[in-house]
Parts: structure tokens; C-alpha cells; sequence
């Protein structure tokens, strides 16, 4: 994750003509701690294999006595 969120924009923006403009380092840099920071985060709680999980067990539950779980 730390080579895809600092030293990947940095080999891609080398020179520092290339920081300050549009679309160079310092543009990278922000949308790359946004991404880190909001999404990753965001998926975890939104994991569609917790989800599948919580409705199983909410099924088993309006089962009562006929579910197989103990």
C-alpha cells in the first residue's frame, strides 16, 4: 500500500517542474489520501461477505425452532 500511495506518484512526477501544475504530484497526492483515508475504510464497512453473513443469521433467527444453527 506505501509504494502505491507515495512512491508510485513520485517515480511519475519526477522532476519539479512536474509538482505544482495540473495533474502532477501535489493533485496526486490529494486524491490518493482521499482514497486511503474515505474508501478503504467505506468498503470495510460495507464488506459483501459480512452482509451475506448478517442475513443468514437473521434468517435463522425468524426460524426459531426449526433452525439447524445452535
Amino acid at each position: 500500500m506505501f509504494v502505491n500511495t507515495a512512491m508510485i506518484p513520485l517515480f511519475v512526477n519526477l522532476g519539479k517542474e512536474n509538482w505544482f501544475v495540473s495533474s502532477g504530484l501535489v493533485v496526486d497526492t490529494f486524491y490518493n489520501t482521499l482514497s486511503v483515508g474515505f474508501i478503504s475504510p467505506l468498503f470495510y464497512i460495507i464488506n459483501p461477505v459480512h452482509i451475506i453473513k448478517w442475513i443468514r443469521q437473521k434468517v435463522e433467527v425468524f426460524k426459531a425452532g426449526a433452525s439447524k444453527m445452535t
